[in-house]
């Protein structure tokens, strides 16, 4: 499971509160292909961040999609709490992860 994070020094270019999580269960380790729709113009910063996350905090960040409304319509279900990895009720998640990182100018 990876987490994927785009950040730019234009604000306007990418929006700060999103992120893709994937999962690698079709592909086994084999390359995927991620896009993103951004405003990125020539000598606009990117950095890319590849976490490898766990399958619970996966599951956290792929339904708190859903309960931010993301793709929603007016027949979707009612929003719900996100899938939490810690205990006694509480929401949010816990996790511990690798990253690569890389930062890229936009020619």
């Amino acid at each position: 499971y990876y987490r994927l994070v785009l950040n730019s020094n234009d604000t306007n270019a990418i929006n700060k509160g999103r992120y893709r999580v994937v999962s690698d269960k079709l592909t086994d380790g084999d390359d995927m292909s991620i896009s993103s729709n951004t405003k990125l113009k020539p000598g606009d910063s990117l950095t890319v961040t590849l976490e490898s996350i766990d399958e619970s905090t996966f599951n956290f960040f792929n339904t708190l999609s859903s309960v931010l409304g993301e793709g929603s319509s007016f027949m979707s279900a009612p929003p719900e709490n996100p899938v939490s990895n810690i205990s006694n009720g509480a929401l949010g998640y816990f996790a511990a992860y690798s990253f690569t990182q890389r930062k890229f100018v936009i020619q």
